[in-house]
């Protein structure tokens, strides 16, 4: 008996096959040469270098035959279908680092920087055969034959650089350090998008510290203070208006713009990274038998150029663009606390327990607001909402 929407289970597991073959290499290498020592060790110069790979060959070949009761539904029995993916990751980057100690030990410097690269090669290419002649399982064989190529190609760059300085016996850690990327995903290709960083760490209890009620008590007690910032690049293909190939055009091949001719989306020559900048200040501590720990930390994300897709008046043609737009600000909360209230030489308890708190807004909007309805339970109970002044997790009615 047929199950579902004509089918039969049976026959389906039966009948049906799927055959895939994957092949995957991972690979790295590091090497780290010290290619400078002072006579006194106050001062060391090292080389750096990293390489990694991944290759991945995933092969499938599927048939589903003219006598699977599902088949004739669409008027083309049988299907036979031939796909290959190939896909190369590789990443590179070099760096130096130069570290400096003076003979007081008035503090620590550890002085690095260098360049990174990545690549990413993407290929599928899928052939599919349907109204199969006899079965045959070739997808030669089929009356309408349709190919498919997916291909993705994506090179980023980037140099860093950073110091870090130890002051106090270690109980004043200082960062400071700058990051440039470039992306074939922007707009701009040849352009450095700069990211700045600095952090700042205080022990309240020194090295030296022996005496002090505090020092007696707790092993730790440091307070930190960082701010950073960060982008987040565009989806392959945002900067593009999409041309695809057909050959319906009075039975010649030809481009067009969506799929199969209907209207897609416009693209954004000028398409940037959205940019975060983050600030936090925290606290942690442990007591000396470590028995208790515990961290919190505070923080404010402030987002700005969203990468956004707005919908489109259906007379340009077209039915949604990409851009950059609008601004969002988290704020929120993040606690920690272990416990050992039970450590015999049987019996080793520990607890731990956390605690997030995170408050989003939609600080600018370009756009009017719009829902998200990719993701839910379904639209008709509701639909996450972007909207000014509102938060970005708001639930609502689906906009009509």
């Amino acid at each position: 008996p047929g199950v579902g929407s004509g089918t039969n289970p049976l026959q389906t597991v039966a009948l049906f096959q799927n055959r895939e073959d994957v092949w995957r290499i991972i690979g790295g290498a590091t090497v780290q040469v010290d290619v400078f020592s002072s006579d006194d060790g106050t001062s060391k110069v090292k080389l750096l270098g990293n390489f990694g790979a991944d290759s991945f060959d995933q092969r499938n070949t599927i048939l589903s035959p003219n006598a699977l009761f599902f088949e004739p539904a669409d008027g083309l029995p049988g299907t036979s279908i031939n796909a290959a993916t190939t896909n190369l990751n590789w990443n590179a980057g070099t760096g130096a680092v130069w570290s400096y100690t003076p003979k007081g030990n008035a503090f620590r410097s550890a002085l690095s920087g260098g360049l990174t690269y990545e690549s990413v090669d993407l290929d599928s290419v899928y052939v599919t055969g349907q109204n199969l002649n006899a079965s045959q399982q070739n997808v030669d064989s089929g009356a309408a034959i349709s190919t498919t190529e997916n291909r993705l190609r994506t090179k980023d760059a980037g140099l860093y650089a950073q110091e870090e300085l130890a002051f106090l016996d270690d109980q004043l850690s200082v960062l400071g350090g700058l990051l440039g990327e470039r992306s074939s995903l922007n707009g701009d290709t040849g352009k450095y998008n700069l990211y700045p960083k600095v952090a700042a760490v205080y022990s309240v209890i020194g090295s030296k510290d022996k005496t002090s009620m505090l020092a007696q008590n707790f092993d730790s007690l440091r307070v930190r203070a960082a701010y950073g910032e960060a982008g987040n690049r565009p989806n392959y293909g945002q900067k593009f208006t999409p041309l695809n190939a057909t050959t319906n055009i009075d039975g010649n091949a030809g481009l067009v713009f969506g799929n199969r001719g209907a209207a897609g989306s416009i693209g954004d020559p000028g398409i940037e990274p959205e940019r975060q900048r983050e600030f936090e200040l925290g606290v942690d501590t442990a007591t000396k038998d470590q028995r208790v720990a515990a961290e919190i930390t505070g923080y404010q994300r402030n987002i700005s150029n969203l990468l956004l897709q707005r919908a489109l008046a259906t007379s340009t043609g077209f039915t949604t663009q990409f851009l950059n737009g609008g601004g969002m600000r988290n704020r929120g909360v993040e606690a920690a606390l272990q416990v050992r209230p039970l450590n015999i030489k049987s019996v080793d308890w520990t607890s731990r327990a956390t605690f997030t708190l995170n408050r989003s807004d939609i600080t600018d909007l370009p756009v009017p607001a719009f829902d998200i309805t990719v993701a839910g339970f379904g639209e008709n109970l509701g639909a996450f909402r972007i909207q000014k002044g509102k938060s970005a997790t708001q639930i609502g009615a689906t906009i009509w």
